[in-house]
This record gives C-alpha cells, sequence and structure tokens, in this order.
C-alpha cells in the first residue's frame, strides 16, 4: 500500500501496473518476488477483513487502482 500512495503522490496517477508498484517496493528495499506482489495485488481486490482494509479494482487499462484505505 505504501508503494501504490508514494507512486500516486510523485506522478499523480491512479492507476498502476503491478510492475510499477514492483519496482517501487524494490526502491525501498524488498525481498518479495514480482510474483508475490502480482498475487496480493489480486486479493486485494476482495475487501479486506483486517485492519488497515485496502481494496483495488483493475483499471480499464489493465492497472490496478487503489480504492481506498480505512484502519
Amino acid at each position: 500500500m505504501a508503494a501504490l500512495a508514494v507512486l500516486s503522490a510523485r506522478d499523480g496517477k491512479r492507476v498502476f501496473t503491478v510492475r510499477e508498484v514492483y519496482v517501487e517496493m524494490l526502491a525501498t528495499g524488498t525481498s518479495y518476488a514480482e510474483s508475490t506482489v502480482f498475487k496480493t495485488m489480486q486479493r486485494m481486490k476482495d475487501r479486506a477483513a483486517r485492519p488497515p482494509y485496502a481494496q483495488v479494482e483493475r483499471g480499464a487499462t489493465g492497472g490496478f487502482r487503489l480504492l481506498g484505505v480505512r484502519s
């Protein structure tokens, strides 16, 4: 979620590809594989069961859009 927030603030975009999110995570030192990031973003399409409650949806261009975060 932090990578999505950074990308949104820096680039002013609302839809991001998994690759863009992964590159941002790499810049902050993540050890997660790109496939793990993709699977996590796929699961984020469902309503979160525990805080922080974040949800994404598929954008028209094939990327993901962060719908919102609730605590």
